[in-house]
């Protein structure tokens, strides 16, 4: 298992905005997002592996958002 954290800030700049900040994977961890184990051929010549693969998760990232409604 593992975990990561996220925050989020936002600020209401009149009746018909908001601005918000998104910070993603706050701490920057390096964790796999997602774990398979499944057979693969790395090698189109090669034999078959059953193995594990993984997805890392996203490094710090950050998201500015602006919301308008009318």
């Amino acid at each position: 298992p593992s975990s990561t954290f996220n925050l989020r800030v936002g600020r209401r700049l009149s009746k018909h905005a908001e601005l918000s900040l998104d910070v993603f994977n706050l701490t920057n961890r390096q964790v796999n997002d997602i774990q398979y184990f499944y057979e693969s051929r790395p090698d189109p010549n090669g034999e078959v592996i059953a193995d594990r693969h993984v997805h890392p998760a996203e490094p710090r990232t950050a998201r500015l958002s602006l919301r308008v409604t009318l």
